[in-house]
C-alpha cells in the first residue's frame, strides 16, 4: 500500500514532470519578430485581366529590385510569442512586376509594369492558425493598392496608367522558422524567425498561393549571376582545400 505521504510525493512529480515539459516545447517553439518576407514571383505568378480593354488575360513575373531577386517585400509590423498563434499586422512596401511577353490589347501592343500605390498602403493581416517548434501555418489577407502602367511598343511615349485595388487571400499556408536554402538575408530586412512557403518539417519550398492577381510566390533567392559566383567561390575553396 502507498502511503499517503508517498502519494502526495508521487503526485508533486507527475505535476512537475509535465510542466517542465511544457516548459521546453514553449521554449522550442521560438516566438516571431516583427520582420520582412522576401518574395519572387515566377512568370505566370501574376495575372491582370484586360477584358475590358480589348485584351484578355496578361501572365506577369517578377521584375527583381533585390535583395537577390525579390520582386515583392512584406511589412510585418507586430509579432507573436513563443508558441504564439493570432494576427500579425502587415503591409507590402514593395511591389515590382512586369508582363512575361508584350499584352495585346486593341490592335497595339504593350508592356506592362505594375507598381504599389504610394498614395493608398497596402495593408493586411497574417494570422498564424498553428505554430510548433520548426513552423506552422497561417492565412493571410491584404488589400492591395497597385499602379498598372502599359508602355506601347515601339512608340514609350504612349503610355496608359490604371490605378487599381485587389484582394489577395491564402488559406492553410506553410511558413517556417527556418530559412530555405539560398534565401537572401539582409540586415535592412530581417526575417524576424518567420519564413512562408517554407514547408517546417522537410524545408522544402513549397511557395504561396493566392486568390487574385498575385495567384503564386515563392521566397526568394539569389540572382543567377549571384548563384554562379558562389559556386565559383566554392570550387575555388575546394581546389584550394585540396591542394593543402
Amino acid at each position: 500500500m502507498i502511503g499517503y505521504l508517498q502519494k502526495k510525493q508521487l503526485l508533486v512529480a507527475v505535476c512537475a514532470t509535465f510542466l517542465a515539459v511544457g516548459l521546453v516545447g514553449a521554449a522550442l517553439a521560438a516566438p516571431i519578430d516583427p520582420g520582412f518576407d522576401l518574395f519572387q514571383t515566377p512568370p505566370g505568378g501574376g495575372l491582370l485581366d484586360f477584358s475590358g480593354m480589348g485584351g484578355g488575360l496578361v501572365p506577369l513575373q517578377g521584375l527583381p529590385i533585390g535583395p537577390g531577386n525579390t520582386d515583392t517585400i512584406v511589412q510585418r509590423h507586430t509579432g507573436l510569442p513563443d508558441g504564439g498563434m493570432g494576427i500579425i499586422q502587415t503591409e507590402i512596401v514593395a511591389l515590382s512586376l512586369q508582363s512575361v511577353s508584350p499584352a495585346a490589347i486593341g490592335s497595339s501592343f504593350f508592356d506592362v509594369f505594375v507598381g504599389l500605390d504610394p498614395s493608398n498602403p497596402s495593408l493586411g493581416t497574417i494570422d498564424v492558425t498553428s505554430h510548433g517548434p520548426n513552423g506552422g501555418t497561417f492565412d493571410s489577407f491584404f488589400d492591395v493598392f497597385t499602379i498598372v502602367t502599359l508602355t506601347e511598343v515601339g512608340n514609350p511615349a504612349n503610355q496608359i496608367v490604371v490605378p487599381r485595388v485587389d484582394e489577395i487571400d491564402s488559406l492553410n499556408s506553410l511558413w517556417s522558422h527556418t530559412p530555405p536554402p539560398g534565401y537572401p538575408g539582409h540586415p535592412h530586412y530581417p526575417a524576424g524567425g518567420f519564413y512562408p512557403g517554407v514547408d517546417p518539417l522537410t524545408g522544402a519550398i513549397v511557395g504561396l498561393d493566392h486568390t487574385g492577381p498575385h495567384p503564386h510566390t515563392d521566397p526568394a533567392s539569389p540572382e543567377p549571376a549571384s548563384m554562379l559566383l558562389l559556386v565559383l567561390g566554392a570550387l575555388g575553396m575546394t581546389g584550394l582545400l585540396r591542394r593543402r
